[in-house]
């Protein structure tokens, strides 16, 4: 758990889907701030464009859903330390993204992005490896699969043949038991 917040620097909290990612950013949030900053997602993530939910199917109040991730920067507070970006794999415009990061950082906030750290095809994104490069604090978090075994990947089960798919449906999955959308079996990825 974070303690403090750290200005200037990113903190990365990556894992598979259902690992509890955005209920730690949630909690970082009422730990730092109170039930403010908003906690910002891409429109891609969101079924309704007006009201989030998570995979219980709960609304998730004080998010903002936006379509570019240069409109993040409309919603920061003067004197807001914390800025909270979830869903950091499906914003469309990744290296926007990377550039609001940034920019969020040189003003001296602590920036928390969440995301899935491997898409479909058990492949880490380019957005994530960018983050993780440069995050001074990276949370992993893990759930399990359904034989027990901790969850190293997100399978598609159902949708698109696209590697990221916001609207689809998926199952947290160990290496024994995870099926890549591209149909190869990766060996020694991850210590489960």
């Amino acid at each position: 758990m974070i303690q403090t917040y750290y200005p200037g620097e990113l903190v990365a909290i990556l894992g598979t889907m259902f690992s509890g990612k955005t209920n730690l950013i949630r909690i970082i949030r009422l730990s730092t701030e109170g039930p403010k900053p908003s906690i910002f997602y891409p429109s891609e993530h969101a079924a309704e464009k007006k009201i989030l939910r998570n995979h219980d199917d709960e609304e998730i109040y004080g998010s903002i859903i936006l379509d570019s991730p240069a409109q993040i920067m409309e919603h920061i507070q003067v004197g807001q330390r914390v800025c909270l970006i979830d869903e950091a794999a499906l914003w469309a415009d990744s290296e926007g993204l990377l550039r609001t990061i940034n920019r969020l950082r040189e003003y001296g906030l602590c920036v928390v992005v969440g995301s899935f750290d491997t898409d479909a095809n058990g492949e880490e994104p380019w957005i994530i490896q960018q983050i993780k490069d440069a995050a001074f604090l990276t949370i992993v978090r893990r759930t399990k699969c359904f034989c027990g075994r901790p969850a190293l990947f997100t399978e598609k089960v159902k949708g698109n043949r696209q590697p990221i798919e916001p609207l689809a449906e998926f199952a947290p999955k160990c290496r024994e038991h995870f099926q890549p959308l591209n149909g190869v079996v990766l060996k020694g990825v991850g210590n489960d």
